[in-house]
């Protein structure tokens, strides 16, 4: 999914991103099996104007590629 936070600080999409990543960690366990959970997240600063919606939610596709490269469960913010 994608969220779009106009006017928002670096610390503070920081910090949101950490606490997500934090509350979607879980293992379940049923019987014998056990399942963990994670997430990995792309994110994206513009910092330039007239970028279109296409170009920011590529690289924030991209970026999220690169957490997973990396062994998943975590973050990556890039600022264009």
């Amino acid at each position: 999914f994608c969220i779009f936070l106009p006017d928002v600080s670096n610390e503070i999409v920081e910090n949101r991103i950490k606490y997500m990543n934090e509350q979607l960690r879980a293992v379940y366990r049923e019987n014998d099996k056990e399942v963990k959970t994670s997430v990995s997240i792309g994110c994206v600063f513009c910092q330039k104007k007239n970028q279109t919606f296409i170009k920011l939610l590529s690289e924030a596709d991209q970026t999220m590629y690169q957490v997973k490269k990396q062994g998943r469960d975590g973050h990556i913010i890039k600022t264009l």
